[in-house]
């Protein structure tokens, strides 16, 4: 909450645990809390073989232009991908019956050199990550047929639309920078991919297109392969789509399917 009892800029995610019974045995709890507000989808992975539950989302909220100020205008806003601490570690896994702890201390990997190894991301000691956005300021992008750099100022970055964890070990999340300037209407949309359990490099697996629809009207499809290199980590698309992403359906991920796990046998004469 802020002073003013009519505003919020924190929130959080929670857990209901249905016990697989009634309604009156569902039991409520906080995952994280006292961070930004959460206003998309959470999305989610389960790793089998550590018995992880990850949960991937994103900071943010854009619900008004007032006079001349647009919402949340400069508050720094974060990604996140965290381990479940209420999932069970050991034996079947499964949620841990009358559990309400909240996530632990999660490690910054903002700067890629940050970016734990695959090994400390999978331990039972490691919590989870999170990465800073932008915050707000002049920031020169591409515009118009043909693209000349241009400078404006943005809000700060935040994120708006549901985030997409894949199978292949990927998570996608859209981001949104509105103008600050009230009279330009929306922003920029991008598209940020990273590792499920390092929050790193996810280039070796990026293959196929994201096909995304901005408050313009246009239909931008990004090629997974050759998009993401922004600040030499190969996490953010390169390319700022003009106008602001869906605050419902994320984009359609366009990937090659996964392997039919199918025994080949070779009979060699």
């Amino acid at each position: 909450t802020t002073a003013n009892p009519y505003k919020w800029t924190l929130g959080g995610v929670g857990r209901i645990l249905t016990n697989e019974s009634s309604p009156a045995n569902w039991q409520w709890s906080t995952v994280i809390d006292n961070i930004g507000p959460v206003t998309s989808s959470v999305a989610k992975l389960y790793n089998k073989r550590t018995k992880a539950l990850w949960l991937f989302f994103g900071e943010g909220r854009s619900y008004y232009v007032a006079d001349d100020s647009i919402d949340d205008p400069t508050t720094q806003r974060k990604l996140f991908g965290i381990k479940d601490p209420c999932y069970s570690f050991t034996g079947n896994g499964g949620f841990i019956p009358g559990c309400t702890s909240q996530a632990g201390v999660l490690t910054n990997i903002t700067n890629i050199a940050n970016v734990p190894s695959e090994t400390v991301a999978n331990s039972s000691g490691f919590n989870g990550w999170y990465i800073n956005m932008d915050i707000s300021g002049n920031y020169q992008y591409a515009e118009g047929d043909p693209p000349v750099n241009v400078t404006k100022n943005y809000g700060a970055e935040r994120v708006i639309t549901s985030t997409i964890a894949t199978t292949a070990g990927l998570v996608f999340f859209t981001s949104y920078k509105p103008y600050t300037d009230v009279c330009s209407i929306g922003g920029k949309t991008f598209i940020w991919a990273a590792r499920y359990n390092t929050g790193g490099d996810p280039s070796a697996l990026l293959k196929g297109k994201a096909i995304v629809q901005v408050s313009t009207g246009s239909i931008e499809e990004v090629d997974l392969a050759t998009a993401f290199n922004q600040s030499g980590d190969n996490r953010k698309s390169d390319a700022a789509m003009e106008g602001a992403p869906p605050t419902d359906n994320p984009p359609a991920m366009l990937e090659p399917p996964e392997a039919l796990k199918r025994i080949l046998h070779i009979k060699e004469r």
